[in-house]
């Protein structure tokens, strides 16, 4: 591992924890098929020990301060501050193959129909980074001021947590119900043939009025089941899945636990309904 680079993110001082998941999109299209995974593959803790992750269904404490689970939407990893340093091994995977309706199977053209890379991640605490820079700069309550507004922009009041420029893909899932004719569509939208319709999809989802719930009480928990889904995956591989309510009106994003962050927006519901029901070619 020495011969790795290890990239360094840190743990949001006022949360004191962090989740990480995988992330797993499959398209099947007319003519072709993308696959994109991201996995958990190694940890190491904080004494150097490399711990094997548990995915099953309920929350498995693999080391002090780290927690693995599988759940509905995948591989998740729980990073107490306190667990910190922890490094983890992600796999990204990629493969497309195109049909070759002569040869009766998929073949390889000018491409490499499966990729895998491998990048370490250090999780660090941030609290003991905040205090290190007070003392640094010895203005403690600026600093505390601008950690917290960074926090509460990046990790908590944004649906859509990066910027335009480092989208990769957007996945569009309409679930619908039993009036709905498109019911079970899917969609996967491209920076490279797709751009304008997914600044249009994240424009509208970037300028919705946005409320919080950190540990909402029942009455305000998220727990509809979804009319559709957009999941935005970076290229810095992380993704957003956008959740809407049954009736489309509303979208949110979940927030560790049963937290979420989302606002009133009718016009995505349009959008994607418009989207679904045009069919985007050759890859409906």
């Amino acid at each position: 591992m020495s011969n790795e680079k290890i990239e360094k993110e840190f743990v949001p001082m006022f949360y004191n924890f962090i989740e990480v998941r995988s992330s797993y999109i499959h398209y099947e299209g007319t003519n072709d098929y993308t696959k994109d995974k991201t996995t958990i593959e190694e940890i190491v803790d904080k004494n150097g020990q490399k711990v094997n992750p548990v995915w099953g269904r309920k929350w498995q404490e693999v080391s002090p301060g780290v927690k693995t689970i599988e759940d509905a939407d995948g591989e998740c990893m729980f990073i107490h501050g306190s667990a910190c340093p922890v490094r983890v091994k992600f796999k990204d995977y990629h493969e497309y193959g195109e049909y070759d309706s002569s040869g009766g199977g998929y073949v390889e053209r000018d491409f490499s129909p499966a990729q895998s890379s491998y990048y370490w991640v250090q999780y660090e605490s941030g609290r003991k980074r905040l205090i290190k820079r007070a003392v640094y700069f010895g203005a403690v309550a600026l600093i505390l001021t601008a950690a917290a507004m960074f926090v509460r922009e990046q990790y908590q009041n944004r649906l859509l947590r990066w910027g335009l420029g480092q989208v990769k893909t957007v996945n569009v899932i309409y679930h619908g119900g039993n009036y709905h004719t498109s019911a079970g569509r899917t969609a996967v939208l491209t920076m490279e043939k797709d751009k304008d319709i997914i600044a249009n999809l994240y424009n509208v989802i970037a300028s919705t009025k946005l409320e919080t719930h950190i540990n909402p009480d029942e009455e305000e928990r998220q727990e509809s089941d979804p009319l559709f889904e957009l999941v935005f995956t970076y290229k810095n591989g992380k993704s957003d899945r956008i959740k809407s309510v049954e009736t489309g009106q509303f979208i949110f994003r979940r927030l560790p636990g049963a937290g979420w962050v989302g606002g009133e927006c009718g016009d995505l519901m349009c959008i994607v309904g418009s989207l679904i029901a045009q069919g985007v070619p050759e890859r409906m």
